[in-house]
């Protein structure tokens, strides 16, 4: 059931937190950044009508990006966000450190700890070779890949 209440949210990873005194002006700064990103960076086409939710979290420290948690009111959102990613690699700054992720479970995240884990064990095993080990899939249907290096 968590996992099925998570399906629809992503988590954005250093992007700027413009602070305010006011809620409502925090929120419209924070609407603001995520659809300058989706819709500039990523070219999503995205309204702002699709976000359900924008939650900062972890605790408010001076000098620290909390994660942003954007929860979509549709999966098929999510999807189109998460398949624009690719165009992430050439952004601008602020945009050129921003990671983007799936919201995972609790267990969910401490697999992919171990499976990454157990690729970088890998890759270091293989030495100077031509195979990279990367964690690939989607929550609950992750893998470790092996893929040929690109010279």
């Amino acid at each position: 059931r968590e996992r099925e209440s998570r399906a629809n949210n992503i988590v954005i990873y250093n992007m700027e937190e413009r602070r305010s005194d006011s809620k409502e002006e925090w929120f419209k700064n924070e609407k603001s950044s995520c659809m300058h990103l989706f819709n500039t960076v990523l070219q999503a086409g995205i309204d702002s009508t699709e976000i359900k939710k924008m939650i900062r979290m972890g605790a408010k420290a001076t000098n620290m990006k909390r994660p942003l948690l954007v929860q979509f009111h549709e999966r098929k959102t999510k999807n189109i966000v998460m398949e624009n990613l690719k165009r992430l690699r050439g952004a601008q700054s602020p945009f050129n450190d921003i990671g983007v992720s799936h919201d995972f479970t609790k267990s969910e995240r401490e697999e992919v700890k171990s499976m990454v884990k157990f690729a970088e064990e890998r890759e270091k095993n293989e030495g100077q070779g031509e195979w990279i080990f990367r964690v690939r899939g989607s929550p609950g249907n992750m893998a470790v890949v092996k893929m040929k290096k690109r010279i």
